[in-house]
């Protein structure tokens, strides 16, 4: 071969470390990751958990268009702030080693390890007249098995990809003017959940 090995080798590395990898937050990712199944088939932790929702990170852009697509951008009148806290209420169902997350309308799912380690995800279209893309939503944490009601922790990440209106507040069916200037987004947002059960 032309070059000999430290050709070929040097070619191979390029191969494996010039190629972009695919982030946590990639929708092919997510994709496979919420039907993958994990190991703890023996855990039983279905149920209604409550807890505490807090605001980390709030890297979207301020504008009417995302309003009920972005926590960040608010739900109606309440437009909350990085660091503040919020009830949550959630649902967790569990099939073999399979988990479904339950929040805010979303449905996430994704592997359950023996451990109490899981992954859940979703893949959410956001088009309307006034927006288009994707929102890409993944939850890492770990449930506490040590206790009597199980308690979970965990990190939800919301990366919302596509366009969005500018300045145009969106009239009650959800729709605005269509024409409007718009903006490329791909940003994410990041929240902090407790709960038990």
């Amino acid at each position: 071969m032309r070059g000999g090995p430290l050709a070929a080798g040097l070619t191979l590395l390029c191969l494996g470390a010039c190629q972009e990898t695919p982030g946590e937050l990639d929708p092919d990712v997510v994709h496979d990751l919420s039907r993958l199944p994990g190991d703890g088939d023996e855990l039983d932790l279905g149920g209604t958990y409550s807890g505490q929702l807090t605001i980390v990170e709030c890297g979207c852009p301020k504008v009417g268009a995302l309003e009920m697509r972005s926590l960040c951008n608010g739900m109606g009148e309440i437009v909350p702030e990085v660091g503040q806290s919020g009830f949550v209420l959630f649902d967790v169902v569990q099939t073999d080693g399979i988990l479904m997350l339950r929040l805010e309308g979303l449905a996430l799912t994704g592997p359950i390890y023996a451990d109490g380690e899981f992954t859940v995800g979703g893949l959410f279209d956001m088009t309307t007249a006034i927006t288009s893309g994707s929102i890409v939503t993944r939850l890492d944490g770990t449930f506490d098995l040590d206790t009597d009601r199980p308690e979970v922790e965990a990190v939800a990440r919301v990366r919302l990809q596509g366009d969005a209106a500018i300045d145009v507040e969106p009239d009650a069916e959800g729709g605005g003017d269509p024409d409007a200037d718009r903006t490329s987004l791909d940003c994410l947002e990041r929240y902090e959940i407790t709960g038990s059960r």
